[in-house]
């Protein structure tokens, strides 16, 4: 099956910023957000200094990583996700020492909390921090739609079709308002989509890109980005519960096993790629604004509504993190078969 790619273009600096940040936060926005680790990070310092930031970092190499295949392919999509994920070992050590559901969730295995680092690694960020941004972002300020053509079917309607955004929007305002009172869930959702939208209309008005693979960094800014997030997780691994982090053997060896396991998957899948046909599409379509103000309006609506639903809200919330968990796990085994067998499709 032949499938189409884009042309790199060499688009200034000047020309990536815009949508290098509308890229960040709205990695923060659907996954900080909805996950109610931080209900308005775009009006504090520690949003703009930490979060916007940190997400911004990773998404945007994490983007870079799957641009670097000729074709792109759901395992080189999902792959840079998971390591997104595995942040939460050395910068926030939610992995060895869980914030959240520690005493309900506290089965363990290779000094990991077995559940807590399903959702976060498998689900949480390669889907809300990392392909539902880039894809919604693709779609929204540049003219290309590599990446919402290679997901699979449930997360392409999702991404892609406006029924699926207004559900993906229902889901995602409804997780929001767990906890939070009607004026706390209006407020973080308002105050965080207003950002989102700005931002978006000011790169597409700085220039929409021809294409992701144009506006995402050239080899020599990633390096220097990745210089920027090496630092990040010095500074935070050192300053940011230090205490959690646990001896070699009993915890530390099973994460490096797993960053093992998923960067040689990653790097055999970006080789598999080299092999696969593919065709130079149209260089420019219009970015749709579209998509994410279907996203923005049933979001804050469901962040209303989810608010005065009381515990229903909490009781969608752990039946959302079990279903998306063990989709995502298929997800995982599906992509492994993919990049071990060489299925060209």
């Amino acid at each position: 099956m032949v499938a189409t790619t884009y042309a790199p273009v060499a688009l200034p600096l000047r020309r990536r910023l815009a949508t290098w940040l509308l890229l960040a936060c709205t990695s923060v926005w659907l996954a900080e957000v909805t996950a109610t680790s931080s209900r308005f990070p775009f009006v504090t310092l520690q949003g703009w200094a930490m979060l916007v930031p940190l997400y911004g970092l990773h998404a945007l190499l994490g983007g870079w990583h799957v641009m670097r295949a000729n074709r792109v392919t759901w395992p080189v999509v999902y792959l840079p996700g998971v390591l997104f994920g595995l942040y939460e070992a050395y910068i926030t050590k939610v992995l060895w020492d869980p914030t959240w559901s520690k005493a309900e969730w506290h089965w363990q295995a290779g000094g990991l909390y077995l559940a807590q680092t399903a959702i976060l690694v498998l689900f949480w960020h390669p889907v809300f921090a990392f392909i539902l941004p880039l894809t919604l972002v693709e779609r929204a300020a540049t003219g290309s739609s590599e990446i919402l053509a290679v997901l699979p079917g449930p997360l392409r309607w999702l991404a892609g079709n406006r029924w699926g955004l207004l559900v993906l929007g229902l889901i995602a305002g409804t997780y929001s308002a767990i906890g939070a009172s009607w004026l706390v869930a209006l407020g973080s959702a308002v105050s965080s989509i207003a950002v989102v939208l700005l931002l978006r209309e000011v790169a597409v008005q700085v220039g929409p890109a021809p294409s992701l693979r144009a506006v995402l960094p050239s080899n020599r800014q990633a390096a220097w980005l990745a210089g920027l997030l090496a630092i990040g997780y010095l500074v935070l691994g050192v300053g940011m519960r230090r205490e959690s982090v646990p001896p070699v053997l009993k915890g530390q060896l099973t994460v490096w096993v797993m960053y093992a396991i998923v960067i040689g998957l990653y790097v055999l899948a970006l080789r598999r790629t080299r092999t696969l046909p593919f065709a130079i599409a149209d260089p420019y379509t219009r970015p749709a604004r579209r998509p994410i103000v279907t996203l923005a309006v049933a979001f804050t609506c469901a962040a209303l509504a989810g608010s005065l639903a009381g515990a229903f809200t909490l009781l969608f919330g752990v039946a959302l993190l079990i279903v998306g968990t063990a989709t995502c796990a298929a997800w995982f085994v599906s992509a492994t078969v993919r990049t071990l067998v060489g299925r060209r499709a």
